[in-house]
């Protein structure tokens, strides 16, 4: 299978895992329920994703002759690492919290909101500027 296209089927469920998490925050419904299973489920999923995208291009951007592709794959590589260990610290903070009570957590709902639209943008950027630069030399 086609690296690129495995990576981009992974981005959908990422975005799929996270659209379900928003919407339990968002059912008035759930009650008595944290969301530690479900972060757990994103975080095991992020991890081997993010170890797999390390693994299959930005160390091969990194080791490229080419100077604009190392300095590409350090780039992504650096920002991934950042954005992970925000994801991982925020699911930390908030995983044992009931979901009713982060319903109204402003704080919650401002860190979340972040959280998505930083995973989105950073989604976006790797399928419309890594993914083809990768492509254009390797695939």
């Amino acid at each position: 299978m086609d690296i690129i296209r495995q990576f981009k089927g992974e981005h959908i469920e990422i975005k799929r895992m996270l659209s379900e998490i928003q919407s339990s925050i968002e059912d008035k419904r759930i009650v008595n329920m944290t969301l530690a299973g479900d972060f757990r489920a994103l975080k095991d999923f992020l991890l081997v994703h993010v170890d797999l995208e390390n693994k299959l291009i930005y160390s091969k951007l990194k080791k490229s002759e080419f100077e604009e592709l190392k300095k590409l794959g350090d780039m992504f590589s650096v920002e991934m690492i950042r954005i992970a260990k925000g994801l991982f610290s925020f699911f930390e903070k908030y995983k044992d919290i009931d979901i009713s009570k982060l319903r109204k957590n402003m704080a919650f709902n401002k860190a979340f909101a972040d959280l998505v639209n930083n995973v989105w943008k950073r989604i976006e950027i790797e399928e419309n500027m890594l993914f083809p630069s990768y492509s254009r030399y390797y695939a």
